[in-house]
């Protein structure tokens, strides 16, 4: 089985712009996890949101899989780096 790769470009660009969509889930001006007594005293600074926000963006070659169950079952996927298509390969769990 082959999965030809989508271009990461097109995916973080992606990413960008469904996040600005709403940038106040970016726009916090306090830290994350900072303790509050009340959602009303979080304070928003929109001009931040670009700032706070960046698409992770990860070059994957190798997934080791293992699923857990009746049987158990575990494989490995691997990309080829000329030709961009995946491969599995089954493990013993």
């Amino acid at each position: 089985m082959s999965i030809p790769l989508i271009s990461t470009s097109s995916i973080a660009k992606r990413l960008m712009e469904n996040a600005l969509r709403r940038p106040q889930d970016y726009a916090t001006f306090e830290p994350p996890g900072l303790e509050v007594s009340t959602l009303d005293s979080i304070h928003y600074d929109h001009s931040l949101a670009e700032h706070n926000f960046v698409p992770l963006v990860f070059d994957v070659t190798e997934i080791h899989l293992l699923a857990l169950g009746s049987p158990h079952q575990r494989c490995k996927w691997q990309r080829n780096l000329e030709t961009n298509l995946w491969s599995k390969q089954w493990l013993v769990p």
